[in-house]
Parts: C-alpha cells; sequence; structure tokens
C-alpha cells in the first residue's frame, strides 16, 4: 500500500494534517492503493464528543472511533453508525488505530483533524478487513452485539427498491430520487392511478388490504411504505416481506402523538392510543393511534432491519391538499388577504423534495430508528410563509390582515380555525410548530430554503389545467375570507389592531433565514 504523498483538497471541505497540508474526508480511501478490493471503501463518522454515549437508534454503546470500513457487497454500518453494531471481524484493527483524532469547524463544515500517521495505520486497516467481509456479507448486529442472519436478498449485490404505493403526491418523487441513486424501482399499488404504468418502473398489481399475491417469493434489497394506514394490513405486508427484504422504511406521521400541547421528541413523548386494533375506519380521531400500531407492526416483523418516520405538513409541488399551495395562490390573486394568528407564530413543514431525497439516503446507509421529519422549531413562522408568498407575486399588491386565533376559533371552532401550516397556540395545538428534529439533522436531514417552496409550489400550480386549478381545495373560500375580515373589522379587537401603528411581516432574510425564539432569544 501507497500513501500519497501529495494530499489533493476536495469540495467536502478542509483538514489540517501534518505540515499544513489540506486532508479531505475522501481522502482516506483516496489515500489506498489501486489494489483496494471494489467491496471496501473508507467511511468517516464524525463525533462532536467524547467519551462513548448511548446509541441514539436505542440499546448498546457508541464507540467513537474515528474512522470504520463499509462493505458495499453486505452493506453493514453506515456513516453515523454505532462502531459495535458491526461485526468485530469487519473491523479487525480499525477501531484500535484510529482513536487519535479530533474534530474542528471550518466554516459550516465539520472536519476530522488526524495525523499522518494515524491516517496510515487506519488505511492499512481498511485493506485488512477486506477479506473479512466476504466471510461475514450477510450478518448485520443489533444494539446489543449479537450478529444476526440477513435475508439472501439482502446478500446480493444491487440495489432494488419496492414503493408500496409509488403514485400520489409522495410516490413520484421518491421514483425519481432512488432512481438518481441507482435504484430499480417496482410499484405495488392497484394500477387505478397510473393505469399505463410509469415509464422505467416495474408496476405489482395488487390491493394491500388483502391482495398481496404479486410480492410472494419477491426479493428486494428495501422496501419503502408510504400507503400505510390501516394497522392490520400493515401487519400483514410486513410480515410477508420481512423474509424477503433487507430494510423497511414506514411512513408514518406526527399525528401519531397523543397532542401537541408541549414539544414532541420521537421517545419520551406519549402516543395516540387506538381502541379497536382491527378497525379499518380512518377518521381525524383514528388516523394517528393507527399509524402508531402500524409502527409498531413493521418494527416488530423486521426489528433492526426498519425505520419509522413521522412527517409534519408534508408540501410542495403535487400536493393534492392544496393546504400550503393556498397561500402563495391567495398571495397572488391580489386584495385583502386573511393570515391567522400572528406574524411571530411558529410554523413547521417539509418540502417532499427533501423528505424523499432523504428517505433514499437513510434506505442506502439502513438507518434504524424513529425520525420526526419537519423544519427545525423557531425556524419559520406564520409570518415568513405570508411574506415569502408575497415576494412570489410582487405586482399582486396583495395586503395582509392579520386575524387573531381566538377570534378564528370562536368563528371557525377549533378544528376550522385550523389552517394548515398554522394552528391556534393554545390547548392540545400550542406546540404543533415545534415539534423537534434534532434526530432526523443527525441523520442527514437537510431543508431547501422557504423561498424554493414556496416559488417551486406556486409554479407547478400555476402550470396546472384550468380545471384544476378551479378545484383548488381552499382553506378559506374568498366569500369566507370576506366575511371573516368584515366581521373582524366590526370588532373591538379589530378595530383596536387598525388604529394602532402597522407591523411590517417579517420576511425571512430579516433574521439570516430564522426568526428569534420567542421571548427574543436567537435559534441557530
Amino acid at each position: 500500500m501507497r500513501i500519497k504523498s501529495r494530499v489533493r483538497r476536495v469540495s467536502a471541505g478542509r483538514e489540517r494534517f501534518g505540515g499544513g497540508r489540506s486532508l479531505g474526508c475522501e481522502d482516506l480511501s483516496s489515500a489506498a492503493s489501486p489494489s483496494l478490493p471494489a467491496c471496501v471503501a473508507a467511511s468517516v463518522i464524525r463525533s462532536r464528543r467524547y467519551p462513548p454515549r448511548a446509541c441514539p437508534s436505542g440499546g448498546g454503546l457508541e464507540d467513537r472511533a474515528g474512522v470504520t470500513v463499509k462493505c458495499s457487497e453486505c452493506a453493514v454500518g453506515h456513516p453515523g453508525s454505532p462502531v459495535s453494531r458491526w461485526p468485530s471481524t469487519h473491523l479487525p484493527n480499525a477501531t484500535a488505530t484510529v482513536r487519535h483524532f479530533r474534530t474542528e469547524f471550518v466554516g459550516a463544515k465539520e472536519v476530522i483533524v488526524i495525523t499522518r500517521r494515524h491516517l496510515i495505520h487506519a488505511a492499512t486497516a481498511v485493506v485488512a478487513s477486506a477479506g473479512a467481509c466476504a466471510s461475514h456479507a450477510g450478518e448485520t448486529s443489533p444494539p446489543g452485539g449479537k450478529s444476526e442472519k440477513t435475508p439472501r436478498a439482502h446478500r446480493k449485490a444491487g440495489k432494488t427498491l419496492l414503493i408500496l404505493g409509488g403514485t400520489g403526491f409522495i410516490g413520484p418523487h421518491l421514483t425519481s430520487a432512488a432512481q438518481q441513486h441507482g435504484w430499480t424501482v417496482t410499484h405495488f399499488n392497484r394500477g387505478k392511478a397510473a393505469k399505463g404504468g410509469i415509464a422505467d418502473v416495474e408496476t405489482l398489481i395488487g390491493d394491500r388490504n388483502g391482495d398481496l399475491a404479486a410480492l410472494r417469493n419477491r426479493r428486494f434489497d428495501a422496501v419503502i411504505d408510504d400507503s400505510g394506514y390501516v394497522p392490520k394490513y400493515v401487519r400483514a405486508s410486513s410480515a410477508l416481506l420481512a423474509p424477503n427484504v433487507g430494510y423497511y422504511l414506514f411512513v408514518s406521521s406526527i399525528s401519531a402523538y397523543a397532542n401537541f400541547a408541549t414539544p414532541n421528541d420521537e421517545y419520551t413523548s406519549a402516543l395516540g392510543q387506538l381502541n379497536d386494533p382491527e378497525g379499518e375506519t380512518v377518521t381525524g380521531e383514528t388516523y394517528g393511534p393507527m399509524k402508531v400500531l402500524c409502527e409498531r407492526y413493521v418494527r416488530d416483523a423486521l426489528g433492526e432491519r426498519s425505520c419509522v418516520v413521522r412527517p409534519g405538513y408534508i408540501v410542495g409541488p403535487l400536493d393534492s391538499t392544496d393546504r400550503f399551495t393556498y397561500w402563495p395562490v391567495r398571495a397572488s390573486q391580489g386584495g385583502e388577504m386573511l393570515a391567522p394568528g400572528t406574524a411571530s407564530d411558529p410554523v413547521e413543514y417539509i418540502d417532499v423534495r427533501d423528505l424523499t431525497e432523504w428517505m433514499v439516503s437513510l434506505i442506502e446507509h439502513r438507518t434504524s430508528g424513529v425520525f420526526n421529519a419537519v423544519t427545525p422549531p423557531h425556524r419559520y413562522t406564520m409570518g415568513n410563509v405570508i411574506s415569502t408568498s408575497l415576494a412570489a407575486s410582487p405586482k399582486a399588491g396583495t395586503r395582509v390582515t392579520w386575524v387573531s386565533g381566538d377570534f378564528l376559533i370562536n368563528r371557525l371552532g377549533e378544528d376550522g380555525a385550523e389552517l394548515p401550516p398554522w394552528s391556534p397556540l393554545r390547548g392540545d395545538t400550542a406546540a404543533l410548530g415545534l415539534v423537534l428534529s434534532k434526530r432526523a439533522e443527525a441523520a442527514g436531514l437537510r431543508y431547501r430554503p422557504l423561498e424554493t417552496t414556496v416559488r417551486d409550489t406556486l409554479q407547478w400550480f400555476e402550470s396546472l389545467p384550468a380545471e384544476r386549478r378551479s378545484k383548488q381545495r381552499l382553506l378559506l373560500t374568498s366569500q369566507r375570507e370576506a366575511e371573516l375580515l368584515a366581521a373582524w373589522h366590526s370588532s373591538s379587537e379589530g378595530r383596536t389592531e387598525s388604529s394602532s401603528p402597522g407591523k411590517r411581516v417579517p420576511a425571512v432574510s430579516d433574521y439570516g433565514g430564522h426568526l428569534p425564539r420567542p421571548g427574543g432569544n436567537d435559534s441557530p
């Protein structure tokens, strides 16, 4: 093995090492000789804390070694995963040779500082691990250190993905993201939404509510279930697929939480309870608890080979609910526009493209755990949504009138007053816009700017046929909006607001992309 005498710079960031030269994260693998076996690649696990801590996926301790080896044949381990979950035979020397490093930040990039001597030792460990990878390509190690055999489908070299659904809103974005990352995609659905099929996608016709025949004896590297609502049917599909798939990602919802009176996180917040586990009727009251039981059935069937993603309001192009779409479209129409609550009320959402690209990353890394998929708390407010929508149609001349949440509740009721992504800041919805997202961010979830989401959503809607646009699902019809505004202006509260000095709607750029926390403290 030969270490390159001159270390190149890479776009992933610069790391100081030895005589002031720059070392990029990818250089560990490039430092090895061309004879390095194809099934071995260097992967850097970044650490901000030392010593070991509890594994974020639950159970076990996380070894803070800086470099591990990833076998692409068996896909054991992934960047950011606990080293202790890797079979020891995969890492004969790595954890012993590369503890001598530290992490720093260069701008917004986290980098690893390591000596040349320990870099050489780490590269040596990479090659030493190659032989072990071949004989253990079918093993993984769950928290606790016990290895288990994975299905034969997972041992094959390939990237085959089954999407249970594949059409509608999430499906097309998910299919596109997966194909761009080299996955061969198969859909399983009833064949009604896309009767002619989708180009470059195999479609298996069936119905998860009883007809799973097309899935029997089919093997896939990964499954993404974005159409699971009824627990007993999710139980049937996950149990059927478990022996023949390597990994199963279930798309749940933040509605799984019992309430939103306080900010919810994945492992300490109370979940909804379902009275009838065999029920099939999805309502506003049963939707969340049914998702909870669906999650449980998936975890029971696949254990650490599964992942649960709980998105908030999913927004962006192809959104047939028209909830988030309402705001940029309404802002483009001019006149007086009702805005709910106050400009500082926190809101959360997730752009469908950010969500699906991240889910593809999760299946590629076989990431296990439960994750809330929303924008970070305090990053955006309803004022940001309104101001960005206005900016997308600057010639419309739309005027904004903020109407208090209490007034809307009195006029529309508790449920009617929810105007997504905004909800009244009281009772069980007081913290709906403050769901915690740190675990998802640590697992790689990234967010495009709100301005991009608003602009693209408006452009998509305007590109639709006139018939579809005329059938937009409005949060407020023009008549209802006018009635509420008239009532507001004639109320004592509305007259008080009208007589007070006007307040400019805050823009995202005013605070470097985020607004201050309630109380004035800035949030990163």
